[in-house]
């Protein structure tokens, strides 16, 4: 996996992985293993991440497998609360301030508010 320009980070979450596959489920026989990451309880991240590892398993060693596809859920952003962003406001440099404070009157952000002409604006 080096030689192909994975990173050590990668390669270290990949036999970590195939690691956890091998300690419940048989990983010469792709069916079970495909099984065993459906019914996991874990999120759809979790399992594609699982089914790659597999999937470079199956690769080196020769063993024929189609990988599911797996979809991560996006998640909604977290948006500070009112109290957090008067916070923010009033330990920040004056230019700083003035520009999350028309981000938080207006509802857009920073880059949205600077790409407007100034007839927009106004």
């Amino acid at each position: 996996m080096r030689r192909n320009g994975l990173r050590t980070a990668t390669i270290k979450n990949t036999l970590k992985a195939l690691k956890f596959l091998a300690k419940h489920v048989d990983l010469s026989d792709p069916e079970l293993v495909k099984d065993f990451i459906a019914k996991l309880d874990g999120s759809e991240g979790y399992k594609r991440n699982l089914a790659i590892a597999y999937s470079n398993y199956c690769k080196y060693n020769g063993i024929h497998w189609i990988k599911p596809k797996y979809r991560p859920s996006s998640k909604l952003p977290k948006i500070p609360s009112e109290e957090k962003i008067s916070m923010l406001i009033a330990n920040s440099p004056e230019k700083l301030a003035l520009a999350i404070s028309m981000s938080r009157d207006s509802g857009l952000r920073a880059l949205s508010r600077a790409n407007e002409s100034k007839a927009e604006r106004y």
